[in-house]
This record gives structure tokens, C-alpha cells and sequence, in this order.
């Protein structure tokens, strides 16, 4: 499956990410133009091997953890297997486990930036810039996500809400009326949904209730086959995600291999779209498509009926995202911006493009509506979980800082009021950026993936309630696109402590195993850095001989 013109238009595609965008702005420093490489040497590939090795015995550790230290069901299926369900009755070990597996997978996916970035190796005399090779890249993908397909969910109890909600589209009754126990009134699909969300309505978009009304349908009250179709859904959703960057990557003249590694292998990624089965991926999966899709289709001549076909096509599928979660309705934005510039270059082609792309949400969300069976109500009711701020939300940290500073100062409380300021506050700077980013799309001095990126990653840090996986709608993006040092460092640095620090069971932890959690992590990154410099302090010999060499010539 390709993309049409996309293999065949390489000088065009690096053409058109340089026309018009001026090499002296900030923005030309953040995206510069990747160097041609050499594909891995042999000696190379052999430690690319076994850093793709380590990382795949790590999934299956967690795999194996998950089934007793995971968002295991509250009727586990496998208490009464022989075996396995010692799993079951030692969740402490099963937990543990889960989080050895995922400290020596983040270890492993940084150890293999040295294979992903275009670097000189220096093995045995090499000289040649290399990179993994794009097939390599696949088999990397394959090796860490597909034993985290054979576990139960994890990191989070979110899809267990799918399953009851589209149960409950699938008996006629409206998801966005009441939370699982007031739909249902108990039993077995209820009692695996947290406490917390049982008589909240369902935040999800009637995209998402359609595909688990569908689901609901085929599966009944069995929760272990529907969370299989999920687990298969998220697979599916990775693939077409890792098949957009690699498009999105080409278009934007960015290295695949590099592209997939920060954006698809990345931790968090496995972690929350396959392990956890988060609707982000099916979000990401449509969002992304339509995008290179849509972007593919403003290289043709205004009056082509190929471009508007691409157009309109990447539109819809970005609308699909939406009807997911509205983020994603962010895209469409850049897309109708990029189309305005190249196709006419004048100020009103801006609202006409505005309503073109206006027009395809609205006949999305009526179609989404109807085949989901709901209400209407969805649209207000995606943002139910801004009730329950978590940790990382940067308002929230903010409202309580403030409150603290208040208290001290002898000002009372005012927490609730003080939140409110900041969510507002940080709306309006979300709101300020992206249309700053899109103007400069127009401007030519801003690629539209880029713009997108950057505007998804401000608008989940001022988002009234952030989770880890919220990270992805920009990290996603950017990778296909930013290809600078400077700015990649902070996405790995960030992704990697996300990761490490999700509990598998989606939950809270005792104070005990946070401090277990702390030392393991501890233990396991010195011993990550031991492994480095076992495997490549060859690399830093050969250089040194091969530079005293040169110096005594």
C-alpha cells in the first residue's frame, strides 16, 4: 500500500519544504534537511541485533507480568489456569515484573537512537554515514509491540468503559445519558470500570461509540473477546500510524527510520496504544492518513480533480479522528491553510477554505452520530474528564502552587477559583499559538506537519487535564518532522521518564513500591549505561586509534 506520487516526486517533495520558508527563521533551524546515509555495516547490525533483542525479551516480560500486574479484569480468566495463575496470586511480583520490562524497554529504545539517527559509527575502519534501513525499522516494531498484544490491558482501565459503553449503545441506550452503572445497574462489565467513572457519561466521540456499538454487537457481554477486537483494532490503528509517519517523514524530507523510532517505537506509544488500547491510536491512525493524504493532494494544480479528490479524502478521514476526540480537528485547520496557500495565494481563500473544511466536519459529525445511535450530546460532554486533573496537568500544578503561596500569605483558600483562572489562562495561550502557527503556514514559513506538532504538544501542556498518552497527539506529529538535536532531546527526555513512571495497573501504588519503584529504576539505568558501554566502547577505541593513526602521519 503507497501513497501515489510519494515514491515518485522526491525532488518535488524537497522542493516544495524549501520554497518559501526562509533558511534564516527559527523555524528553518528547528527542520534542516537530512543527510544522505549508508545502510548499517555488519558489525553494526550485529549490535543492532542485540539491542533489538533485549528490547523484544523486555515485551515479553511485561507481557508475562501483565496478567497479574496489569489492568487485569476483576474476574481474572486466568485464576484458574494452571501455571500462569501463580500470576494472579503474587501481583506484587507480577508488578514488579511489568516494571523491570518497561525500565529495560526505554533503555533499549534509547540505545537504539544510536542505530536511528543518521551517525558515523566508526566500526572497523567505517567512515560512511549510517542508519537502520527502513525494513529494519520494522522489524523492530514487530518484535516490541506483538508480545504486547498476548496480555491483559495495561497502564490503564479505559478500555474496560469501551466495553460497557458499547454494550450499552448496542442495547439502544444513550452512553451520553449516565455513566456504566446507571445504564446497566451492575454486573460483570460495570465492575471492571474504575469507581470513578461509573456514573460519568461517556467522554468519548460517536466515532469511537460506533466502532464500540459495533464491537458490543459481535461480541455481547464476553469482555475477554472484546477486548481481543481492541487489542486487534490498536495493532491495526499502529501499522496505518507507522505507514502515515513514513509518508508524512518523506513529504517533510525527514530519515523514515529516524520518523518511525522517535514517533511509532517510542515507549510511550507501545505502552498506550497496544498494551493500554487508548483510543488515541485510532485517533492518531485517521488523523495522520488524512493528512498525508490531504497534503498530497495540494501539490496538484488548483483545478485538478485528483488534488481536490486527495483534499477532500484527507479531510474526512481527519474528521473521523475528530469524531474520536475533537483534538484531532486541529488538522483540518492546517490542511485548509496549506491549501490556501499553494492552490491561491489571497486573503479570502483563507474563510473559503474555512468553510470547505467547516462543512466536511459537520457532515462527519451528523454521520457519526447516526450510525453511532446517540445523542447529540457527545459534542459538550467530551470534556468530562477535566474533572479529574491528574499530576502532569500544568493548570492544575499552577492553581495549587498559587493556592499554596496564598495560604502562606495568610489569603485563605481558593483553589477552585484560582484553577479556573488557569485554565482559561492557558486556553487563551493554546488559542494564541495555534493561530500563530497556522498564519505561518500561510506565510510559507511553516510546514503544516510541523505547525500541527507544535500546536498539539501547546495545546495538551494548557489542556485542563493531561495524561501521558495526551503526549502523543504533538509527539506523534513532530516526529515526522523536527530533525534537530535541540529539539528532539527534550521529546526523548520527556517520553522516556513518562514512561517509566505509569504504573501497569493503571492505579495508585503504596508508598513501599514507589520506593521499590525509584530503586529498580535506579539500578536498571546504571546497568543500561553498563550494557552502552560494553557494546560500544569499541567504537570509541577504533576512533581514537584511527585518529592517532592520522596524527602520526
Amino acid at each position: 500500500m503507497a501513497l501515489p506520487l510519494f515514491a515518485t516526486r522526491r525532488s518535488s517533495t524537497v522542493e516544495a519544504a524549501s520554497v518559501g520558508r526562509p533558511r534564516g527563521s527559527i523555524l528553518r533551524v528547528i527542520h534542516r534537511e537530512e543527510a544522505i546515509v549508508a545502510p548499517l555495516s555488519a558489525e553494526s547490525t550485529r549490535r543492532w541485533r542485540v539491542v533489538r533483542l533485549i528490547g523484544t525479551m523486555a515485551a515479553l516480560l511485561i507481557a508475562v507480568g501483565g496478567w497479574g500486574g496489569g489492568a487485569v479484569m476483576a474476574q481474572n480468566p486466568i485464576s484458574t489456569v494452571p501455571v500462569l495463575n501463580v500470576l494472579a496470586r503474587a501481583p506484587f511480583a507480577a508488578v514488579g515484573l511489568c516494571l523491570i520490562g518497561t525500565t529495560v524497554l526505554v533503555v533499549s529504545w534509547l540505545t537504539m537512537m544510536r542505530y536511528a539517527l543518521p551517525i558515523r559509527h566508526y566500526h572497523r575502519g567505517e567512515t560512511d554515514i549510517t542508519q537502520m534501513t527502513r525494513g529494519q525499522s520494522w522489524t523492530v516494531l514487530a518484535g516490541w509491540s506483538i508480545p504486547l498484544f498476548f496480555t491483559a490491558p495495561m497502564f490503564s482501565k479505559d478500555v474496560y468503559s469501551y466495553v460497557a459503553f458499547g454494550y450499552a449503545a448496542h442495547q439502544g441506550l444513550d452512553v451520553y445519558a449516565g455513566g456504566p452503572q446507571d445504564l446497566l445497574h451492575g454486573g460483570p462489565l460495570v465492575d471492571n470500570v474504575p469507581l470513578e467513572w461509573r456514573h460519568t457519561p461517556a467522554q468519548y466521540g460517536a466515532g469511537l461509540i460506533a466502532i464500540a456499538r459495533l464491537i458490543g454487537a459481535l461480541t455481547g457481554e464476553n469482555i475477554v473477546a472484546a477486548i481481543v477486537c481492541y487489542r486487534v483494532l490498536a495493532l491495526i490503528s499502529l501499522v496505518v500510524l507507522a505507514i502515515a509517519v513514513r509518508w508524512l517523514a518523506h513529504r517533510c524530507n525527514m530519515r523514515a527510520a529516524t520518523a518511525l523510532w522517535l514517533g511509532v517505537l517510542n515507549p510511550l506509544t507501545l505502552f498506550h496504544m497496544v498494551a493500554g488500547i487508548h483510543n488515541e491510536g485510532i485517533m492518531l491512525a485517521l488523523t495522520m492518513v488524512g493528512l498525508a493524504i490531504g497534503l498530497e493532494g495540494t501539490r496538484f494544480p488548483r483545478r485538478s480533480v485528483r488534488g481536490w479528490g486527495f483534499l477532500l479524502l484527507g479531510a474526512c478521514l481527519i474528521a473521523l479522528g475528530a469524531s474520536i476526540k475533537l483534538p484531532a480537528m486541529v488538522a483540518l485547520g492546517f490542511l485548509g491553510m496549506e491549501a490556501a496557500r499553494r492552490w491561491w495565494k489571497r486573503w479570502w481563500a483563507i474563510p473559503l477554505m474555512g468553510i470547505v473544511m467547516v462543512a466536511i466536519m459537520a457532515v462527519t459529525v451528523v454521520l457519526t452520530t447516526v450510525l453511532g445511535g446517540t445523542s447529540w450530546a457527545w459534542i459538550t460532554t467530551t470534556g468530562a474528564a477535566a474533572q479529574y486533573p491528574t499530576v502532569l496537568t500544568l493548570t492544575n500544578d499552577a492553581a495549587k502552587a498559587a493556592t499554596a503561596v496564598g495560604s502562606l500569605l495568610g489569603l485563605g483558600n481558593h483553589y477552585e477559583a484560582l484553577r479556573g483562572l488557569f485554565i482559561v489562562i492557558g486556553l487563551l495561550i493554546a488559542t494564541a499559538f495555534l493561530c500563530w502557527a497556522l498564519w505561518k503556514v500561510y506565510l510559507g514559513e511553516l510546514h503544516p506537519v510541523g505547525g500541527f506538532g507544535m500546536s498539539m504538544f501547546v495545546i495538551v501542556l494548557c489542556f485542563p487535564v493531561m495524561h501521558p498518552w495526551y503526549l502523543l497527539w504533538g509527539v506523534v506529529a513532530l516526529s515526522a518532522w523536527i530533525n534537530d538535536r535541540r529539539y528532539r532531546i527534550p521529546v526523548v527526555v520527556i517520553s522516556a521518564i513518562v514512561s517509566i513512571w505509569i504504573m501497569p495497573q493503571g492505579g495508585t501504588m503504596p508508598l513501599s513500591l514507589n520506593v521499590a519503584l525509584v530503586i529498580e529504576t535506579l539500578v536498571l539505568l546504571v546497568a543500561g549505561l553498563f550494557t552502552w558501554r560494553m557494546l560500544f566502547n569499541r567504537d570509541n577505541a577504533v576512533r581514537h586509534n584511527r585518529l592517532s593513526a592520522m596524527n602520526e602521519n
